[in-house]
């Protein structure tokens, strides 16, 4: 636990299992839905702001939107179980690539407006590329944010916070790509904070 507001779990999942879910989301057959804005899709963002996403489950529809479905269903049965949560809302893998001489921190953002809920961040692969967790919550103005905490990615490493704290990504500059696992948490009670 970084404080009472974040945690982050290194090992998170088996060791094979996590194996299998890196080739799987690696494999050239996975399918990637371009993003012009990977902070909020329906602005079109500035020129490295884009990024890739291959949605999961979507609670809004009511659907698993992946012939994936099943095989991430233990996983996120298992990010719920940890949260103490009551079931998913979001689950989409999220994939940014090297685009810039110098860090680019994209939009910052809530995933959830109005919904208590938790977030989550699994890094698949070793990269950089910072998750970054500001101080001020859903609503605050953006301007002048002050930093929480900054979450490397690491492989197989999970990070949990509030939902209602505004936070964003960056994009990778030792590495050809960055890709994680964004889910999302109907919040219930949460066990560690």
């Amino acid at each position: 636990m970084i404080d009472d507001d974040i945690l982050v779990i290194d090992d998170f999942l088996t060791p094979s299992y996590h194996k299998n879910l890196k080739q799987t989301i690696e494999d050239v057959s996975f399918k990637w839905k371009y993003l012009q804005n990977v902070s909020y899709n329906d602005n079109e963002g500035t020129l490295n702001d884009y990024g890739f996403s291959h949605t999961i489950f979507n609670a809004r529809t009511g659907a698993v939107e992946s012939e994936y479905g099943q095989f991430f269903e233990p996983f996120m049965f298992q990010v719920c179980d940890t949260a103490k949560c009551k079931g998913a809302l979001r689950c989409r893998v999220d994939m940014v690539t090297h685009s810039s001489k110098e860090e680019f921190i994209h939009e910052p953002h809530v995933d959830f407006i109005g919904q208590q809920n938790v977030s989550s961040v699994y890094y698949v692969n070793d990269s950089d590329g910072d998750t970054i967790i500001y101080n001020e919550k859903e609503g605050a103005k953006l301007d002048n944010l002050t930093i929480k905490q900054r979450v490397s990615p690491k492989a197989n490493r999970l990070l949990l916070f509030k939902g209602e704290f505004i936070h964003t990504g960056s994009t990778p500059l030792r590495n050809k790509r960055r890709i994680l696992i964004n889910s999302n948490y109907v919040w219930n009670l949460y066990k560690y904070w």
